[in-house]
Parts: structure tokens; C-alpha cells; sequence
């Protein structure tokens, strides 16, 4: 199933690339994307899917009609399964969970890509209350 996750992501991060593709990005929210895509990110192990997935997010997030989808379903798994873990603010003893530095950076810089994208750009999300959904 890891083959089938790696390249269902990665043919959809190609498929919502760019401002060209909003279509493609609606079309995948209206699907039940968005969900599915945070479901497998708070799910799988696989650094690889991983970077996929924030990369797939981090392109939805340039349409401005899912920065708020994208808030409502992603933001806590971005924060907590993503940012957090992987930027070293975690204080457990999971230390060997950084053991693949390339791909973790890569999956840091793509969730705080998405989350820069959606909480700095849309005077909308810059709501008094969103830091502290965050932290």
C-alpha cells in the first residue's frame, strides 16, 4: 500500500501545482481531499509520503478558496505531527525519531511553507484567537 500512497501523492502534488491548476485543487477539496490527505499524514510513518503530503498541501494552500478548508483540517496535524516534532521543540526522549534529517527538513520546510501560506496571506485567518490554535 506504501507503493499506492507514494504515487497517488506525488501525482497529486504535480496535478495542483501553481495558480493555473486551481481548478484541479477545488476539484480535489470538493472530493474530500483535504481530509484524506491530513488522515494519511497523521497516519503513516514513511518519510517519503510525508513529504509528499505537506507538498500536496503546500500547493493547495496558494488557491485562496481552501486556506480556510485547509485551517479547519490540517492545521493541528501540521502543528503536531509535523512542526513540532520536527523542529525541535519536542522535549520527549523520541530523539532517534530524527534519524532522516534530509527528509525531515524537507517535510519542516513544506508544513511551514502551507502554514505561512494560510495564516499570513488571507487578512481573513489573521484572527485574534488562530496563534493559540497553533500553539
Amino acid at each position: 500500500m506504501t507503493d499506492v500512497h507514494r504515487s497517488a501523492c506525488g501525482a497529486l502534488r504535480n496535478l495542483v501545482y501553481g495558480k493555473a491548476n486551481d481548478d484541479n485543487k477545488i476539484a480535489l477539496k470538493n472530493c474530500g481531499g483535504i481530509p484524506a490527505l491530513v488522515r494519511l499524514l497523521r497516519k503513516t510513518t514513511d518519510m517519503e509520503i510525508r513529504e509528499l503530503l505537506t507538498g500536496v498541501l503546500w500547493n493547495l494552500s496558494s488557491c485562496d478558496a481552501l486556506k480556510m478548508p485547509i485551517i479547519q483540517d490540517a492545521l493541528a496535524v501540521l502543528t503536531n505531527a509535523v512542526i513540532i516534532p520536527h523542529s525541535g521543540w519536542d522535549t520527549s526522549p523520541h530523539q532517534e525519531d530524527r534519524k532522516l534529517h534530509l527528509h525531515s527538513s524537507q517535510v519542516l520546510r513544506n508544513a511551514t511553507g502551507c502554514l505561512r501560506s494560510v495564516l499570513l496571506l488571507d487578512p481573513r485567518v489573521n484572527q485574534p484567537n488562530l496563534f493559540n490554535k497553533v500553539c
